[in-house]
This record gives structure tokens, sequence and C-alpha cells, in this order.
């Protein structure tokens, strides 16, 4: 299974499922989401297995436009199989414009109410408008559950990253909120990347139910090899901190009692994210 990317010539987001021995195409599922004016492709899609432990029986993808689509692919005829979408990420908490997810969706099972949960973050990074993009709060880290219908931004709790400006020995670093659970009611969380031109480019890692997830901001000149970015980990059930997970002063611990000048709670510890620098070093 693929996305159709970019540059199609239906200008649609499309799973194509292909036999992988012979390469036949078994069957090309089309959203329908995307149109000249409004460009659109299926980026890596992730499969589930059905209870057989051998047959996808459903698959997780986003696109250009920011939809999550879910893929039905229970029937034994693949003319049967469906899709629908989940969610569209945008801008400006669901009012501005779409937030593009590149990379893959995560999803996993939250171990307390076994509901079956998709993460993902958002942005681009392909074209020259794309570099010179340096607004903030444009992209996002979004967690939600799938309940089988497409969710709003009124489904979700939103988060904020605080603490921004502060360094660690000699690391940038940033919080998330203090642990808390969920609004009642609520099927997720999502928040905003606050670093001008921030975005994520990659599919996000789960250790536990730590979400771990790099950030990237780009330099200006295309050609420039250096940029910087942020490693961010969250709860990913509620999107806010949980235990340690970084160690900050080089001490051998993560048991790091203040993030930034800032003291963490004991319980309910604020998470902290180190920024990193690439170059063309290597370094």
């Amino acid at each position: 299974m693929v996305g159709n990317g970019v540059n199609s010539t239906n200008n649609k987001a499309v799973l194509l499922v292909v036999n992988a021995q012979t390469g036949a195409v078994i069957r090309e599922i089309d959203t329908g989401a995307g149109s000249a004016s409004q460009p659109n492709g299926l980026f890596a899609p992730t499969a589930i297995l059905g209870a057989d432990g051998k047959s996808i029986a459903y698959a997780y993808a986003g696109d250009l436009l920011g939809n999550v689509w879910k893929f039905d692919m229970t029937a034994t005829n693949p003319a049967s199989w469906t899709v629908k979408r989940l969610f569209q990420a945008k801008s400006a908490d669901g009012t501005g414009a779409p937030q593009p997810i590149t990379g893959g969706v995560t999803i996993a099972t939250n171990p307390v109410t076994y509901q079956r949960w998709v993460f993902f973050g958002t942005g681009r990074f392909m074209t020259v408008s794309d570099t010179n993009d340096k607004a903030p709060l444009m992209q996002g880290l979004y967690g939600f559950e799938d309940t089988d219908a497409q969710l709003q931004y009124s489904d979700l709790v939103k988060r904020t990253i605080i603490n921004t400006g502060a360094s660690q020995s000699g690391y940038p670093v940033r919080t998330f909120e203090p642990k808390a659970d969920l609004n009642p009611g609520a099927k997720g969380w999502y928040v905003s990347l606050p670093a001008g031109g921030e975005r994520i480019i990659q599919d996000a890692q789960l250790v536990a139910n730590a979400l771990v997830t790099a950030s990237m901001i780009p330099e200006t000149n295309i050609c420039d090899a250096t940029g910087s970015g942020y490693i961010n980990a969250v709860d990913a059930f509620t999107g806010t901190s949980l235990g340690t997970l970084f160690d900050l002063n080089n001490d051998g611990s993560t048991a790091d009692n203040n993030v930034g000048g800032v003291a963490r709670w004991l319980r309910g510890c604020r998470w902290a994210c180190r920024r990193c620098r690439s170059s063309s070093t290597g370094r």
C-alpha cells in the first residue's frame, strides 16, 4: 500500500493497493479530496492487521490538505473497500489554512480504554515557498481517538507549549502543560508549534505512553543544510507532560527538577524539549 503522493494528474489523494509479487493494482481508493485549485496527494499509510493477524483490516493516512483518512479493508472483495475522513487539521484552531500531513500517522491503543488512537504532526518541506514560511503557530501536533466518525476541533482539548525561550545546561528548552486528564467527553488533544516556521515532517514514535517526535525549523536559504528544531515528548493520551525522559544537565539521570529555571512538579512533571541543530558537517 502506498499513497499517490504529490503532483498527481487528478490532484486527488488516492491510496494504491498493489500486489507485491506481480505489481498489479488491486484497487485505487480515491478519497475525492483535491482539485486543480487545491492539488492534493496522499502520504505514507499505516496499516492495522485484522483478527487473523495477517490480513490488513484498516489503513490510516494523511494528505496535503490536512485530512486524516481511514480506509476500511475488512471486506473480502476489494471493490467493497471504503474510506472516510476522521479529521481535517487547520491552523488557527480549525479556522485557518489546511495543515499538510506529509509524515506518516502513528496508531496505538490506549491501555486504559482499549480504544485506538491516531497521532500525527503537520507541515511540509518540499518547495522554496515552504522554506520561506516563517510564521509561528501554523503547524501542530495531534492525538485523537478513532471513533469511526469525523471529529471537529470542539471534540479536542487545546494544549499549549509554555516556558519558551528558556535554556538548560546550554540547551534551549521549553515545556508542555503539567500533567492533566482530558476534559470529560473530549476525544483527543492538539498543540500548536510556537516557533516561527516550525513544522513536523516525520511520523511520531510511541514508547509506552510517551509520544516522541522531532520538529524542524528550516533556514531561509533553501540551499543551506543548516536548521534547528525540537525533540518533543508528551503523554500520548493527554497531550501534557509525563515523567522524565531527557537528561538535560548531563548527570546520568533524567530526574531533572528544573527546566529552564522553572521548577517541575514532582507529580505531573513539566516536559522538556531539547532543541537540536543540524549542519552539513553532520553535527
